[in-house]
């Protein structure tokens, strides 16, 4: 849903200002579908107001479609929900999975874990981006004038930010939203670098080419070697309970708190 709002988006011009109901609807969708999705909105903003000029009228249109119409598309979806009898259920949802409350004592911690396990996004790419980011802000600022560019670091940015608010819940599935994001980054650096320097280009095109064959090999290797079933779980679950005496052995999911 991420990936066809930013395509929309690509296709807005003052003329077409059709396509932001599509988006105002696709949002909320995206949020519906995953709360978390609302982080990624200023991205599709920022490619949707440039793309249709960047000018001020283009700004309040922006904000309206892509902000406060899916805000009130999925404030009436929640009254809805209550209408029908399932408030009580809609609010438990949000209150188990509550956020707590950021530990700034930590913050220096925090930031080192989150640098690090971004290299579940892309053990190749993810260093490769950090270092398109430093070359695209002291050599290549042509680069931010492309509004997927600063829509792609945006999403990045705040899907970051948000891994730090969760203190140590570090799961992959946080890092898995970079990844679209990451990819274009490095891509719309490749067309650009190899305007510029073909040597550079191709050092580029090798950590691609390593990037695609990791993974390849990791998808073959996930494939062969099944690890994930119900069985392999429970054991993997019971051995972390047993090598902490501490921990209590009864285990319980979050909705079942």
């Amino acid at each position: 849903e991420f990936c066809l709002a930013l395509l929309l988006a690509s296709f807005l011009t003052p003329r077409r200002i059709g396509l932001l109901a599509v988006l105002t609807l696709l949002i909320c969708c995206m949020i519906l579908t995953k709360t978390t999705a609302a982080l990624l909105v200023p991205a599709v903003f920022w490619m949707a107001w440039r793309t249709m000029g960047g000018r001020l009228p283009a700004l309040g249109l922006s904000i309206v479609s892509l902000f406060a119409l899916p805000a009130a598309l999925c404030k009436g979806y929640e009254l809805l929900v209550a209408k029908l009898g399932y408030g009580a259920d809609y609010n438990y949802f949000f209150d188990v999975n509550a956020m707590e409350k950021i530990d700034w004592t930590h913050a220096w911690t925090t930031n080192v874990e989150v640098f690090q396990q971004g290299f579940w996004v892309d053990r190749v790419l993810f260093p490769v981006a950090l270092a398109l980011l430093v070359i695209s802000t002291v050599w290549m600022r042509k680069l931010w004038r492309n509004p997927l560019f600063a829509a792609s670091w945006t999403a990045l940015s705040a899907q970051a930010f948000f891994v730090f608010t969760r203190g140590e819940d570090y799961a992959p599935r946080y890092y898995l939203a970079m990844l679209v994001p990451l990819t274009l980054v490095v891509v719309l650096a490749f067309a650009a670098i190899k305007e510029r320097s073909r040597n550079a280009a191709a050092l580029l095109a090798v950590a691609i080419a390593a990037s695609v064959a990791a993974n390849i090999f990791s998808t073959i290797d996930y494939a062969t070697h099944l690890g994930y079933d119900l069985q392999f779980a429970a054991a993997a679950i019971g051995k972390t309970v047993r090598d902490n005496p501490n921990q209590n052995p009864l285990i319980l999911g979050v909705s079942a708190s």
